[in-house]
C-alpha cells in the first residue's frame, strides 16, 4: 500500500470532491480513482458512494479513517526521525585501559579528524577492568575498546593492532651510586596490588624477570608517578619506553638490563553487534599503521 492512497483517500473524505483532491495533491483525477480503488480492493470493502456529484463515506469508509491518519501520522513520523538521525554527528566512542593506549592514538585519531571533519571522538581511560567491562560490553557504551591485556568477554572480537615496548630505568645519579646494571640491586617502584594497570605490569615483567628476587620499596596507582619517583633517584621502575624516551637520550634516566625488556601486545576489541562503520574501520586501518611504542 503506497502512502499516496491513503492521502488520496483522507483527503477525499474531507472535500468530498475528486476533483478538488487531485489539484490539491497534484494527481490527475483517474490516479485518485484508481487509489481509492485500490484501497477497497485490498480490504475487500466499500469506502466511498457516489450520487451524482455528492461523494458520501460508507461506514467502513468511516471506520478506516482513523486506522488511515494513524498509518499516514506514523509514516510521517518516522520521517522525521530519520532526518534527525541524518543530521546527528556520527560519534565514535573509545575506551582505552592506560594512558600509554592514549598516547598511541592520537596520532590514528589526527588523520581521522581530518578525513573525517564532522565526526564527534570521545576518548576515556579507565582504571578498573571490572568497570571498563561493564560500561563497554555488557551496556555497549563505546565502539572500540583498546587494551594492554589478553582479555576477551563473550560476544565481542578481538585483534592485536600493535605492541608498546617496556624498559627497567633509574635514575642518573641512583645508578652512579649504585653502580651496578642488575635491576635486583636497585629498590623497586611498582603498581598498589589493586591496580588494573599492576595485571599487566606483573604478567609482562615476570615473563623475562624473577619478581621474587625484586626489592620491593614503594608502589603508586600511576604511571607517571611511577616514572617522577624513578627519576628522583627512588629506585629502578618497568614503564613504558616512549613515556621516558625523551628522559634517556638526555641523560637523566639509565635504561638497565636491556635484555630483560619486552614487548606487549595492543588489544582491539569490539562488540560483536557493533556496526562496522567506516569511521570505525578506518580507525582501526590508521591503528595497526601506527608505529609500535
Amino acid at each position: 500500500m503506497h502512502i499516496e492512497m491513503l492521502k488520496s483517500f483522507l483527503t477525499v473524505a474531507e472535500c468530498r470532491s475528486f476533483t478538488m483532491t487531485a489539484q490539491h495533491l497534484n494527481f490527475t483525477q483517474p490516479s485518485i480513482s484508481n487509489h481509492i480503488a485500490t484501497l477497497e480492493k485490498t480490504y475487500g470493502v466499500s469506502l466511498l458512494v457516489r450520487d451524482g456529484k455528492n461523494i458520501y463515506l460508507t461506514e467502513a469508509g468511516k471506520a478506516f479513517i482513523p486506522f488511515a491518519q494513524k498509518i499516514l501520522s506514523n509514516y510521517e513520523e518516522s520521517i522525521s526521525e530519520m532526518k534527525k538521525l541524518v543530521q546527528r554527528k556520527t560519534v565514535l566512542r573509545i575506551a582505552t585501559s592506560s594512558q600509554i593506549l592514549n598516547l598511541y592514538i592520537l596520532g590514528a585519531l589526527k588523520q581521522l579528524r581530518s578525513e573525517y571533519p564532522e565526526l564527534d571522538i570521545e576518548v576515556r581511560r579507565y582504571y578498573d577492568l571490572g568497570i571498563l567491562s561493564t560500561d563497554a560490553f555488557t551496556k555497549k557504551l563505546y565502539n572500540l575498546v583498546l587494551l594492554h591485556t589478553d582479555f576477551q568477554p563473550l560476544n565481542t572480537n578481538k585483534q592485536v593492532i600493535g605492541e608498546t615496548r617496556c624498559v627497567w630505568v633509574v635514575s642518573k645519579n641512583l645508578y652512579k651510586e649504585v653502580g651496578s646494571d642488575s635491576i635486583y640491586d636497585y629498590p623497586y617502584l611498582g603498581y598498589m596490588d589493586n591496580t588494573f594497570t599492576k595485571m599487566v605490569w606483573y604478567d609482562l615483567i615476570s615473563k623475562k624477570t624473577d619478581v621474587k628476587k625484586l626489592n620491593r620499596s614503594m608502589s603508586f596507582s600511576d604511571g607517571e608517578s611511577l616514572i617522577w619517583a624513578a627519576w628522583r633517584s627512588m629506585g629502578c621502575a618497568f614503564v613504558s619506553y616512549i613515556k621516558v624516551k625523551d628522559l634517556i637520550e638526555r641523560g637523566e634516566l639509565v635504561e638497565l638490563e636491556p635484555d630483560k625488556s619486552n614487548n606487549f601486545p595492543i588489544f582491539a576489541i569490539t562488540n560483536s553487534d557493533t556496526v562496522p562503520t567506516p569511521e570505525l574501520k578506518r580507525l582501526i586501518e590508521l591503528l595497526i599503521e601506527t608505529p609500535d611504542m
